[in-house]
């Protein structure tokens, strides 16, 4: 799956909602699997746009900032 530009604000300590709770973005990019599936996403708070991250925008983020996650 190719990287999207990001087209949309974020912070890295943002949180979201991952599968077991809340979690920071940079720690739920961290821990998402190498193969990221077509239905992934990441929830974030009421309010902000987009309301999720959706598979390639998980993969654009994670292809931005791939040496913060080392």
């Amino acid at each position: 799956m190719a990287a999207e530009p990001i087209d949309f604000e974020y912070d890295l300590d943002e949180m979201v909602q991952m599968l077991g709770g809340p979690i920071s973005l940079r720690t739920a990019l961290k821990r998402m699997p190498d193969q990221i599936g077509a239905l992934a996403v990441l929830n974030r708070d009421a309010g902000k746009t987009p309301a999720f991250f959706d598979a390639a925008q998980i993969e654009a983020l994670r292809d931005r900032h791939r040496s913060d996650a080392c």
